[in-house]
């Protein structure tokens, strides 16, 4: 250990483990580092590095015109120096687990390109944390950043091979019964439809990397970089779509309709996402506005790939459904039925004591909102949690009649357009409310 590092003063150097407590701490990390999702993770990162610098100033960017151009650049080299420091990481990882052979999973990647792709690492992330701690850094700067991006890139030999990696581990990780369907009779004489399949592959198994930061409670802004890959490749799936289908004599098949619904289905979720929940998070400091753009962001995605696919499985299993290959859908479906009905319950309550606020209802109300927190919360979006929690903390703290009616009626209408919200998710579309 370092010398000159400080040592905090809360640890106790005294302590002394033994081999087998620390062999038990340290087994469960090494058994969690699959070689596989750390190749296909390290080809996303390195990705992101030059997708970001594409379309940070376009989509990331404030809203005020020509933000892309004028801002300082120095928070999207904060970004740019973490998403090198995970890369590196996992290059590092990856390297110590070459075999004899000097080979690196089924992946076959060789230790020596690992180990050129770590030089490169030495010298971007000295570059980048540089360019980071200038505050001022100009728009020249960025320009040449990308650039040298560009052409490091270029010259490493690792990042065709993990792009190609990329396509066939995402498809790999698509469901059993998706991928059987795929490579049935069915889909022997639809080549157009195999670039769309490797490209949303590709997409879910990316955007799952950033519902594991999510998870994790890691920092969030650096999956932009993810995001901007995740933008391009779907991108190009749309604009091979629409080539796709200009070459189609007959628009009435199935074939032309399930490609067109996927070109439509992107496009518009690409706009919620990079036009709306995105826009301008570069700038946006609060941790739990960040987390809540993210969060809705991965969502937006995450069903929007999922459908994709569910709508050319159609193409030669018309009853074909979400739910016969995501059981996340079930389980949104379950959710979705308690949070509606929990809802409407709470919405009632709510009306009660806004048309009659004597304290027998009032006390109900507030058990109920409680309950409610408590059960039904995390079923939210954290938005609208955090709103639905503040309004919570008012009907507590208020203690004045006049006051709590005022704080009943917003949160009344606040309730209603929430049990909309609910109400509108696709998963009940075959499920109609029925008020009890």
């Amino acid at each position: 250990m370092d010398s000159n590092i400080p040592v905090p003063t809360a640890f106790d150097t005294t302590v002394v483990f033994s081999s087998q407590v620390l062999n038990e701490e340290i087994k469960p990390q090494i058994a969690d580092f699959n070689t596989e999702d750390a190749v296909f993770e390290l080809g996303v990162w390195l990705r992101g590095l030059s997708a970001f610098g594409r379309i940070c100033g376009d989509l990331f960017a404030a809203d005020e015109p020509n933000a892309g151009k004028v801002a300082e650049r120095g928070r999207d080299f904060r970004l740019i120096h973490s998403g090198l420091l995970r890369a590196a990481n996992l290059n590092n990882r990856l390297r110590k687990a070459a075999d004899s052979s000097g080979l690196v999973g089924s992946a076959g990647l060789k230790f020596t390109d690992l180990d050129a792709l770590g030089g490169f690492f030495q010298q971007a992330i000295p570059f980048a944390k540089s360019l980071a701690d200038n505050g001022a850094a100009s728009f020249g700067e960025w320009a040449a950043w990308n650039s040298f991006i560009r052409e490091a890139a270029a010259l490493q030999p690792l990042s065709p091979r993990l792009e190609q990696f990329g396509r066939v581990a995402g498809r790999q990780s698509l469901p059993e019964k998706l991928i059987s369907l795929f490579q049935s009779s069915g889909f022997q004489d639809r080549a157009d439809y195999e670039d769309v399949i490797d490209r949303v592959g590709f997409s879910l198994r990316a955007i799952e990397t950033v519902g594991a930061m999510l998870e994790n409670d890691l920092p969030l802004k650096p999956s932009l970089l993810i995001f901007a890959v995740v933008y391009e490749e779907t991108k190009l799936m749309i604009e091979h779509i629409n080539n796709s289908l200009s070459r189609m004599p007959e628009e009435d098949t199935a074939m032309f309709r399930s490609l067109d619904t996927a070109s439509y289905t992107a496009s518009l979720e690409l706009k919620k996402v990079f036009q709306q929940e995105l826009r301008g998070i570069v700038r946006l400091l609060p941790p739990t506005s960040v987390y809540a753009r993210i969060e809705t962001a991965y969502c937006l995605l995450l069903d929007s790939f999922q459908q994709i696919l569910v709508e050319l499985a159609r193409s030669v299993e018309p009853n074909a459904s979400p739910f016969d290959f995501f059981p996340r859908f079930q389980l949104k479906l379950d959710q979705s039925l308690v949070v509606r009905e929990h809802l409407w319950q709470l919405l009632k309550a709510n009306q009660a004591c806004e048309t009659d606020p004597e304290p027998g209802k009032i006390s109900s109300l507030r058990e109920k909102v409680k309950e409610f927190i408590e059960k039904s919360l995390r079923l939210l979006h954290y938005k609208d949690g955090e709103t639905f929690e503040r309004f919570y903390e008012e009907i507590e703290a208020a203690r004045d009649k006049k006051d709590l009616v005022s704080i009943l009626h917003r949160f009344g209408a606040y309730l209603e357009t929430l049990f909309g919200q609910v109400s509108m998710r696709a998963v009940l579309a075959n499920h109609p409310f029925e008020a009890k």
